[in-house]
């Protein structure tokens, strides 16, 4: 809980979507956004840092989620889900012990 906004991250591994054959991994991330203050909040950015097993970072921001800026009221959440491929060895398919996802929103208050 960070000035009021609760951020919950769901990794998990999509063997539907990945060639281990051709080393490509495919992970789907679903991320919660809570409002847990007195004030209307307005999501501006986001900002991904994904580690994975081997030490590798890579960082993913934009404005808003998914083409969105959406305005929380308190008690609001706002959730969706993020689609990551990646190439790298096949121990980082294990999500849950792996993986480590940092997570930076920009707001402001309406």
């Amino acid at each position: 809980l960070t000035d009021g906004l609760r951020v919950s991250v769901e990794a998990r591994y999509s063997p539907p979507h990945s060639s281990p054959e051709t080393g490509r991994w495919f992970f789907l991330y679903t991320i919660r956004i809570s409002n847990e203050s007195d004030e209307t909040l307005t999501l501006q950015a986001r900002q991904w840092l994904i580690h994975d097993a081997t030490g590798q970072v890579e960082e993913v921001r934009g404005e808003g989620v998914v083409g969105e800026q959406p305005e929380l009221a308190p008690g609001e959440a706002f959730e969706y889900t993020q689609q990551h491929h990646g190439s790298r060895h096949r121990r980082t398919c294990r999500a849950h012990g792996n993986a480590r996802v940092g997570y930076t929103l920009f707001y402001e208050p309406r």
